[in-house]
């Protein structure tokens, strides 16, 4: 699996936005369910780390007063490495940018 980039272009996967609004959180690469998979598995070759969220579901299943959890999971987000979500995991840069 490659990514590639528009010429000239990182900024989506270097700076993530709030959407619509902080409260829910920094939208990032959002990745399909067959993808995700695929994604951690290339993680793991490369011996990177990754975070995989669930980003939009449909339906809820109730385990617990605590544990409600969609249905099925529709989109994931792939978040970044640093600790406000930012920089792709997969994206070769300087490790002072960081």
């Amino acid at each position: 699996m490659q990514f590639k980039c528009v010429e000239g272009c990182s900024d989506c996967c270097i700076y993530r936005e709030y959407y619509p609004d902080k409260s829910y959180g920094k939208i990032g690469v959002l990745i399909l369910p067959s993808e995700k998979e695929r994604i951690e598995q290339l993680a793991k070759s490369l011996g990177k780390t990754i975070t995989v969220l669930r980003r939009i579901g449909v339906g809820t299943e109730k385990r617990s007063r605590e544990d409600v959890k969609p249905k099925r999971v529709i989109a994931y987000q792939l978040m970044g490495v640093r600790n406000d979500g930012d920089l792709c995991p997969f994206l070769d840069v300087d490790s002072n940018e960081r």
